[in-house]
């Protein structure tokens, strides 16, 4: 007990912080159907890491430098059929252990891997109550063409949005942000003690 990552899920890695490969975002783009492409991420226009895949039927081939080595793996492709017609591409997670389906994968230490094989979280588990009232409440405010921040005014109906919908809206942010000022009130209570 308490080993590596072991406790709360505040304490894990995330999964925003790594970079991560994407089946379905590639299958939309037409990239598995080429039988090569390259693949890149930037963080504020400067290019971090590139990667080169081979593709074919059933696998694509990784290609890629990380910390001065260079990796180049296969990573089997599966399908499940959609209800409609048509199927959904998956990778199967290349850990020998593991061999999930999942829509992404993630650059750990030195390989892609599942979120489970990483042991990874997503940023918003780690939220509280009231931190998770908070979001939802700048989303709506978004959703409504406002400013994402409890201190700016409501933003006022958007046009074509019926007054039902605007009012519905309206009194749900009020209840986010009701609970976020119940926390903030709670926590000038304690320092005034």
């Amino acid at each position: 007990m308490g080993g590596y990552s072991s406790g709360r899920v505040g304490w894990r890695a995330k999964c925003e912080n790594l970079l991560s490969i994407d089946v379905r975002r590639w299958a939309r783009g037409g990239n598995l159907s080429r039988r090569y492409f390259g693949w890149q991420w930037t963080i504020n226009g400067d290019r971090t890491c590139t990667i080169g895949v081979y593709t074919s039927d059933n696998h694509i081939e990784l290609a890629y430098t990380k910390d001065g080595e260079q990796y180049r793996y296969p990573v089997r492709l599966t399908y499940t059929p959609c209800y409609l017609g048509g199927a959904r591409r998956w990778f199967v997670c290349p850990s020998v252990r593991c061999q999930r389906r999942a829509a992404k994968l993630y650059l750990g230490s030195r390989y892609f891997a599942c979120r489970r094989c990483y042991n990874l979280a997503y940023q918003s588990q780690c939220y509280s109550h009231h931190d998770r009232a908070l979001t939802q409440a700048g989303k709506i405010r978004l959703k409504l063409d406002g400013e994402e921040g409890i201190a700016w005014p409501f933003p006022d109906k958007p046009k074509r949005m019926r007054w039902r919908t605007y009012e519905r809206l309206r009194k749900r942010c009020e209840q986010h942000e009701g609970i976020a000022n119940e926390r903030l009130l709670n926590l000038a209570a304690r320092w005034l003690e």
